[in-house]
């Protein structure tokens, strides 16, 4: 579980991101990110039954996608939300897999150091 304080939980922090994020795919997922209103970056995962059926793969995705972020965040230029989703036919991916996949795209946008 992520710290309180880099967890995105309101309504209004999601409705911003859909409204001016930026958007990319990563290998199934799609990331959202913008300006965060706070002083911390923070990370929201969104994942419909659509996508994947059974509960238990969704919060298997869930806890990939968290441990992944987990030691992306301290090294955000500045602070940044962040919104996951996962879409129909996402592949399973290691942690240690998706990380690196994040890293390249968060360093292609200039967003981490």
């Amino acid at each position: 579980m992520l710290p309180r304080e880099h967890r995105l939980r309101l309504h209004g922090d999601f409705a911003h991101l859909w409204r001016f994020g930026r958007e990319a795919r990563v290998d199934g997922l799609r990331v959202r990110w913008g300006r965060s209103r706070t002083r911390k970056t923070r990370v929201g995962i969104v994942i419909a039954r659509r996508a994947e059926k059974l509960a238990t793969r969704r919060n298997r995705i869930r806890r990939v996608i968290r441990e992944a972020m987990r030691p992306l965040i301290p090294g955000f230029r500045s602070p940044t939300d962040i919104v996951f989703m996962a879409t129909p036919g996402m592949k399973a991916q290691s942690v240690a897999e998706l990380r690196h996949r994040l890293e390249l795209l968060f360093s292609r946008f200039h967003l981490l150091h």
